[in-house]
């Protein structure tokens, strides 16, 4: 799929000694995947320490870990860098390759994964293709949990698009014509008076997640301000809290507060400190999100992270 063009918009920043914290960069254990990553979950844990610790804690073994650094951090017992290398070198022990010390690169989907999915776990739910006149069930089109890799755009993840919104590739707000795909059923369209059953998307969720860690494998999506999922009683709405960025060669973060505001950080130039460029209602376009121009490079979006209200 070619990429799209992305204007680059600015918006006005300013620095803010009250923004969140963010983590330094260590030059000699490279860091940057960790600083980004575990800035978004500093944030979102300091909503509510003891609620998210508890999410946390259920999560997986690593998150727990960082959790209990976090309260550390919290209480001035530590530096929130000693909370990051603890993890890291807990994560070291378990895989070298993928987690690796020294001037070397981390795989933030690697990591991310291991932070967000315990062994063993079972999906929150799953997307698939089936067909309302012989029951038949296609494989898995999109595995929903902690931790998502969107492949495509659209609910059908199969590209039919240019550009998508997270939301419409998770399927969670479609009416029953937007569930009708264009794939035939295998097994009864010969049989039918038409000859033509088309299967339908059917969206089966077991229990929805607190977090959820979203890989955008393309720069075809745009990034929704909010997911929400329609229950009968309530809908459970999911906010974004922060977008991990990367060219390559280095890890930078926007965080998103509960209050909508928006800041920057990147660990090697802005160390421990967030710039505030803006507030939710007031980005120019939905391509603003999609990159970070910032410093030297231009930077697309890799991964955002949403916290269930």
């Amino acid at each position: 799929m070619p990429r799209p063009v992305v204007k680059i918009t600015r918006m006005e920043t300013s620095s803010d000694s009250s923004g969140p914290r963010g983590l330094i960069w260590d030059c000699q254990d490279y860091s940057c995947a960790y600083d980004s990553l575990f800035t978004v979950l500093y944030n979102i844990w300091t909503d509510a320490p003891m609620l998210w610790s508890a999410h946390f804690d259920n999560i997986s073994e690593y998150l727990s870990i960082l959790s209990a650094g976090f309260h550390l951090v919290r209480n001035e017992s530590i530096a929130i860098e000693v909370a990051r290398d603890t993890t890291r070198l807990k994560l070291n022990r378990v895989d070298s390759t993928e987690h690796p010390m020294g001037m070397a690169f981390t795989c933030l989907a690697a990591l991310t994964q291991r932070m967000m999915v315990r062994a063993g776990h079972r999906d929150s739910g799953v997307n698939f293709l089936t067909c309302r006149t012989c029951g038949y069930k296609g494989d898995p089109l999109l595995h929903i949990g902690k931790y998502l890799t969107l492949k495509d755009t659209g609910p059908f993840q199969d590209g039919r698009h240019k550009m998508g919104e997270i939301f419409d590739c998770l399927g969670w707000n479609l009416s029953a014509q937007q569930t009708e795909s264009q794939v035939p059923c295998p097994r009864c369209s010969g049989s039918t008076a038409d000859g033509h059953q088309c299967l339908v998307l059917e969206v089966s969720i077991n229990r929805l997640p607190y977090l959820m860690c979203i890989m955008l494998n393309e720069d075809c999506f745009y990034i929704s301000a909010k997911l929400t999922y329609p229950q009968s009683q309530f809908d459970v709405v999911f906010h974004l809290r922060g977008i991990v960025y990367g060219d390559g060669n280095h890890f930078v973060t926007r965080l998103i507060t509960k209050d909508g505001r928006i800041w920057y950080h990147d660990g090697m130039t802005t160390q421990s400190s967030c710039i505030l460029e803006g507030k939710m209602g007031q980005i120019p376009d939905r391509e603003w999100l999609m990159t970070t121009s910032r410093g030297y490079s231009r930077r697309k979006a890799i991964l955002a992270v949403y916290g269930r209200d």
